[in-house]
């Protein structure tokens, strides 16, 4: 009994299969399927290249496509079945109304699409070399890192758009997590441009397309950074600088667990005239590398360059310490010159009221004297000095 209802399940399966096969293969009816995220090619674009402009950006990226055809056809198909193009060939500079081209597969004709045209711009082309950076392919929080121990290509030219070329931060050369160890294995990868988010730049070819590396899987690290920074004082620019205190290093974890902080080469402020990045060279051990999520480190400057202000101080405001009673003060001059050294934006408040003159008349008598003035302030600023360093003073008998 049991082995009849056995027989009868599996006679029932071939026949639903043999009804199936006769639908999709005899009857097999005509319809339609849509498909929403078909991709835009653009073809000739060396014919730009041959004008000196290359592609920037695309008012879309994809396109929905309706098509027609046998059940059986549509149910092997996807996005990647269907090519949209896009000419160049005849684009100028700056903005320019593409038409799209659809081909489908034989046996599948078009319904509809989305769009009839893309809209492009173009600018100026320009080419520049950036490294290349062996990285995951998607974010890790494993702690590892790949370690390179061969890259065909240490540096990447990139060609485009001038803006979309100069917002390639690194060439990313990607490897996949899950297939490395702590063997030392050897992949040829197609490469990518990235920003200095790592987020991919569009419309750039970069050359060559794809790298050979040589990868292990090792560990990473964090370590305290000491780095001796010369910024000396003078009176041209003000320097500021916030310099990191960490840094991440990736190695084998045998070695790693040897590796108590790194020191960097010592940084030279001195010759800095604009606010920027100073670049850091580490002094490492050996099997000791930079860690990914370290490479962009660096010292901030910033650099404010020194301005010179004169404030007048009448003489009236003069403090005369140590007069004798008996004698009372006439200045040759109505006024003195203060001149004060700082940044634009602590010159730009000073006024008179800010800074207290004076000299020194111990043991002086009647008659003129030079005397050596001293100017102080209750602000905090760089450089205060008298222009003429001696006040001259005639001291008289009272009446």
């Amino acid at each position: 009994m049991e082995n009849n209802r056995k027989i009868n399940i599996i006679l029932s399966l071939i026949i639903a299969f043999c009804g199936w096969l006769y639908v999709m293969y005899n009857v097999d009816p005509t319809t339609t399927r849509t498909f929403r995220n078909v991709s835009i090619t653009y073809s000739n674009e060396k014919d730009l290249e041959a004008k000196g402009i290359a592609l920037k950006s695309a008012d879309k990226k994809s396109v929905e496509i309706e098509v027609e055809g046998h059940r059986s056809e549509l149910n092997k198909m996807d996005d990647s079945d269907i090519k949209v193009r896009a000419d160049l060939s005849d684009a100028g500079k700056g903005e320019n109304t593409l038409s799209l081209h659809v081909q489908t597969p034989p046996k599948v004709s078009i319904v509809s699409k989305s769009d009839e045209t893309v809209t492009v711009n173009t600018e100026a082309m320009d080419t520049r070399s950036v490294p290349g950076r062996v990285e995951y392919r998607t974010e890790s929080t494993s702690g590892t890192e790949p370690i390179v121990e061969e890259q065909s290509s240490d540096y990447f030219s990139v060609t485009g758009a001038k803006s979309k070329v100069k917002e390639v931060e690194y060439v990313r050369i990607p490897v996949e997590e899950q297939k490395l160890t702590g063997k030392t294995h050897t992949y040829s990868v197609s490469v990518i441009p990235v920003n200095r988010s790592g987020d991919e730049i569009t419309h750039v070819k970069v050359n060559p397309a794809k790298a050979s590396v040589a990868v292990f899987k090792g560990s990473t690290k964090s370590v305290p950074l000491n780095i001796e920074v010369n910024n000396p004082v003078n009176d041209e620019y003000l320097r500021t600088y916030s310099a990191p205190k960490k840094i991440e290093i990736k190695g084998k974890k045998e070695v790693l667990e040897k590796v108590e902080s790194i020191s960097a080469e010592p940084a030279d402020l001195e010759k800095m005239t604009e606010s920027g990045r100073l670049a850091l060279n580490y002094k490492l051990p050996d099997g000791v590398f930079v860690a990914n999520s370290s490479l962009n480190l660096g010292i901030t400057v910033n650099v404010t360059e020194y301005r010179t202000k004169e404030i007048e101080i009448s003489t009236k405001d003069v403090t005369v310490k140590n007069l004798n009673s008996k004698y009372k003060p006439t200045f040759e001059n109505k006024t003195i010159t203060v001149e004060v050294t700082d940044t634009g934006s602590m010159l730009e408040s000073l006024t008179a009221k800010d800074f207290d003159v004076s000299v020194d008349a111990s043991g002086l008598r009647s008659g003129p004297h030079s005397l050596k003035g001293t100017v102080n302030s209750t602000k905090k600023l760089h450089k205060v000095e008298l222009e003429s360093e001696n006040i001259n003073i005639y001291l008289s008998k009272k009446d």
